[in-house]
């Protein structure tokens, strides 16, 4: 079953990543009535499902290039958000003082697996997920 579910968390994140490239779409996804659901669900599977966290910081990544998008990911705080409360759930608390910010997730990400990116560096150009999520996670948070 848990086969199952992982495997359906990463399709749903695969279709998510593709309806994230059209422009148009951006400003729905990060700007619209259910955007707090949607960065709610990226902050929650890139933080408990490390596998899926390149997937996470791929989409938010794509969502990013929306210049109106960058403030409302960089401030989401999943404690904050509330359904159909649109871009309103971007309370502008101090994210870094947020320990379940979204700007904290992407920290802890590219804090937990940057053994497994510099091991890379050195040993294999082979990619893992865990590489792959700081090589996401990294341009969002710069």
């Amino acid at each position: 079953k848990e086969e199952v579910e992982d495997e359906a968390r990463r399709l749903a994140l695969l279709v998510l990543n593709n309806l994230s490239i059209p422009i148009e779409n951006k400003a729905v996804m990060v700007l619209g009535a259910s955007s707090g659901v949607l960065l709610n669900a990226l902050t929650v599977v890139m933080a408990k499902c490390p596998s899926h966290a390149y997937l996470c910081a791929c989409c938010l990544m794509n969502l990013s290039y929306l210049e109106d998008a960058v403030e409302p990911i960089l401030y989401f705080c999943p404690s904050n958000a509330k359904i159909g409360d649109g871009h309103k759930c971007h309370v502008h608390l101090s994210p870094l003082k947020r320990t379940d910010s979204l700007l904290r997730t992407l920290e802890r990400t590219m804090v937990e697996f940057f053994p497994y990116f510099a091991q890379k560096k050195k040993k294999t150009t082979r990619r893992s997920v865990e590489g792959e999520a700081i090589r996401w996670t990294k341009p969002i948070v710069q």
